[in-house]
């Protein structure tokens, strides 16, 4: 990492905060340590996952949905993950531990769930079709860069006041969170991630996912997935259109767009015809896996 994200990297590792966040869901723990053996035991991994039913399930779901693309419907765990790889259970696995541990409510916490679900989708399809794009970084940081949001929507019942408050006096979300809690949401989802292990670049990418001038960032993988997390905020804002509060998630600026296409060296038409191709896929995904 450059001077500059090490130096916001290690401040934030030492910052402390007041609020309490979801810890790792203790079967994530086991599956991490297997994984991160130098030969894991694919067995005991699906012996692992087996234990939990509703985990199970909902690995099951999401192995079979459009997004892996799987030959046939899958209904074993051990099958699933021998299928998957070790290189994506962790994600396969991510999704349902995170859903559990935020215990999610009706209302806004539940549209920012459904955000970062398909924000996680949409990054990682990106892949299909941009080279530089890593699906595994863009699903775990997509999936987790709304992670702050979360905890403060579940925990603060003025959260969603403020968030109106910002968009009313054209003012920084960010700002105005760190006014209110003295935390912005992407500090939160930093130390989320540390607490849930995620890897250091998708760290140090959600950290600074909203500074205004990333592109000047010496890390490449770091400014790539800041670029995919921008790219896949505007693909996917398009599919909240009617829903009352959409305005509140997406106040993205053409600029930020602009840069991030220039990261990602995709031309704005090319963008296009992704984000017709990428809506199929989600809308799948929405129909067969979220039931919205």
């Amino acid at each position: 990492m450059s001077l500059f994200v090490e130096q916001q990297y290690q401040q934030a590792l030492e910052t402390g905060i007041d609020i309490e966040l979801p810890v790792i869901a203790e079967i994530l723990v086991s599956v991490n340590n297997e994984i991160s053996l130098p030969s894991p035991d694919i067995l005991k991994i699906s012996q692992l996952i087996a234990k939990d039913i509703a985990l199970s399930e909902s690995v099951l779901s999401l192995v079979n949905s459009p997004l892996y693309r799987l030959p046939r419907h899958i209904t074993d765990i051990r099958l699933a993950v021998t299928l998957l790889g070790i290189g994506k259970i962790k994600a396969a696995v991510l999704m349902p531990a995170l859903n559990s541990a935020l215990a999610i409510k009706p209302g806004l916490s539940e549209l920012l769930w459904k955000v970062s679900v398909l924000k996680a989708i949409c990054a990682a399809k990106f892949s299909e079709y941009i080279e530089s794009v890593d699906a595994d970084d863009g699903y775990i940081a997509g999936l987790f860069s709304r992670s702050g949001q979360l905890v403060l929507a579940q925990q603060k019942t003025d959260y969603q006041n403020v968030l109106q408050q910002a968009i009313h006096e054209n003012k920084s979300i960010e700002k105005m969170e760190y006014q209110k809690y003295s935390a912005n949401s992407s500090f939160l989802a930093f130390k989320l991630s540390e607490l849930w292990k995620l890897p250091v670049p998708v760290m140090a990418a959600i950290l600074l996912q909203n500074i205004e001038k990333y592109s000047t960032l010496d890390d490449e993988r770091i400014r790539g997935i800041i670029a995919v997390l921008i790219a896949s905020d505007d693909c996917i804002s398009e599919l909240f259109v009617d829903e009352p509060l959409s305005h509140l998630l997406f106040p993205l600026g053409e600029a930020r767009l602009g840069y991030a296409l220039n990261e990602l060296a995709v031309s704005q038409g090319y963008f296009n015809e992704i984000k017709i191709d990428i809506h199929d896929e989600l809308l799948k995904y929405v129909d067969e896996v979220l039931g919205y």
